[in-house]
């Protein structure tokens, strides 16, 4: 079992201290959000964005980090809801990653499928169902959704600086009753 090695990480040209108890990122939030935003112009400077396989490689191994490093600076909580922080947890787009690719691509929605604050830390079955359309979580903090045609509405706590993923993601569902997918 090895208890600590360097790598350096290609997409990210970060050196990452890799242990078994935590992963230490040696860059804050910040600069790291600059770097994807940089890397992100290149891509499509360079039209790489046509192969859509390694891009959205690209994406989520960028999402996974910024939402990381936010949780690290505090800018972001392990978990999006009370008395849920035994649960392991998956970091969950508001607004997909499917969604922004669709259409014309910009800068905006590239920078949106790699932002923390389109983030909620969900349990895999939380994961699953928002995935799925049978929940959504509204403007006030609340998941909602339809259980056997019943209507259910749980209270969340909300760590989120920009809200407005959540507002655009839930007057989508309300009117489709559908997340942005």
């Amino acid at each position: 079992m090895i208890d600590e090695s360097n790598k350096i990480n290609s997409d990210t040209s970060i050196i990452i201290k890799e242990s078994n108890k935590k992963r230490k990122l040696n860059i804050t939030l910040e600069d790291y959000l600059e770097d994807t935003k940089d890397k992100l112009n290149l891509y499509l400077n360079a039209q790489q964005i046509k192969d859509e396989k390694k891009l959205k490689s690209f994406l989520r191994n960028r999402f996974s980090v910024s939402c990381n490093l936010a949780i690290e600076e505090g800018k972001l909580s392990p978990s999006s809801f009370q008395n849920d922080e035994a649960v392991i947890h998956e970091n969950a787009h508001i607004i997909s990653m499917q969604y922004l690719l669709q259409d014309e691509v910009n800068i905006t929605k590239l920078e949106d499928a790699t932002s923390p604050y389109n983030c909620l830390r969900l349990s895999p079955n939380l994961h699953k169902a928002f995935d799925k359309n049978k929940i959504t979580f509204n403007t006030e903090g609340r998941i909602e959704g339809y259980n056997e045609n019943k209507f259910i509405s749980i209270d969340i706590k909300n760590h989120l600086k920009r809200k407005e993923y959540i507002k655009i993601n839930y007057e989508n569902w309300l009117k489709f009753k559908r997340n942005m997918q």
